[in-house]
């Protein structure tokens, strides 16, 4: 196990693929080619919720253009969350955990998956906006199918 301090929070990791996550800030839109995610609500306060999915396709395929024109409230999905909940990033799916949700999450396939990074509010680290808009899947869909369960 071993604590890693970042822009947004704190990560701990525990195994290969297995991550406690403890977000003080946004972490940047992301989307991920080659692994599911599953996060499992560890803690939040009420009325908390992750960004998951896009509320629409941009007819040029730039999600992260509609992004920047539009705030991520505004372009992206939102998943309501409380504790025990938990919710299935398929590959290909954009998303982004939000301030004070802390998500022990588990990747499923490729576990050294890179993470392309889409939008990142302006903290100036690098994006991969090309890869992560051609890996993007049509994301609208998730808000009809997102699946709450407990583990």
């Amino acid at each position: 196990m071993f604590i890693k301090r970042k822009l947004w929070g704190t990560e701990v990791v525990l195994a290969r693929g297995v991550k406690l996550l403890c977000p003080w800030d946004v972490l940047s839109v992301q989307v991920h080619a080659d692994c599911d995610e599953e996060w499992r609500i560890i803690s939040c306060p009420k009325g908390a919720f992750v960004y998951a999915g896009a509320k629409s396709v941009p007819p040029d395929g730039d999600y992260a253009g509609m992004i920047g024109r539009l705030g991520a409230d505004a372009a992206l999905g939102r998943v309501y969350v409380s504790p025990g909940d938990s919710i299935l990033i398929k590959r290909g799916t954009i998303h982004a955990l939000t301030p004070g949700v802390t998500v022990l999450e588990r990747r499923y396939g490729h576990f050294a998956a890179e993470t392309l990074r889409l939008y990142d509010f302006g903290r100036g680290r690098s994006l991969r906006i090309q890869e992560a808009n051609a890996v993007s899947s049509d994301v609208s869909r998730l808000q009809e199918q997102q699946n709450l369960y407990s583990l």
